[in-house]
């Protein structure tokens, strides 16, 4: 009769653990899906963007034709310039 009460309780405790271990595992499911989710959106608006013009893609909007900055930046763009010449 012991045994069997043991075995109830061990039982009990797995079903518990199983489902602790579930709930972690789905927050952390979601918590990198976030995370992921988060860096992809960031880069991606960065690339869109492209601020300095270092991805050198086919503009999209009118707002990526005329850097600004480009006459302010002058070490910066010239890095950027020879290393996309190099190539």
């Amino acid at each position: 009769m012991l045994k069997f009460n043991l075995g109830i309780t061990s039982q009990k405790n797995q079903s518990k653990a199983i489902k602790i271990r579930q709930k972690y595992s789905s927050f952390n499911y979601l918590f990198l899906g976030t995370i992921v989710l988060s860096i992809s959106g960031i880069s991606l608006a960065n690339f869109l963007i492209d601020t300095y013009d270092i991805f050198r893609h086919n503009k999209l909007w009118e707002s990526n034709l005329t850097k600004p900055e480009k006459s302010n930046q002058d070490r910066l763009y010239k890095t950027i310039d020879i290393i996309n010449i190099s190539f």
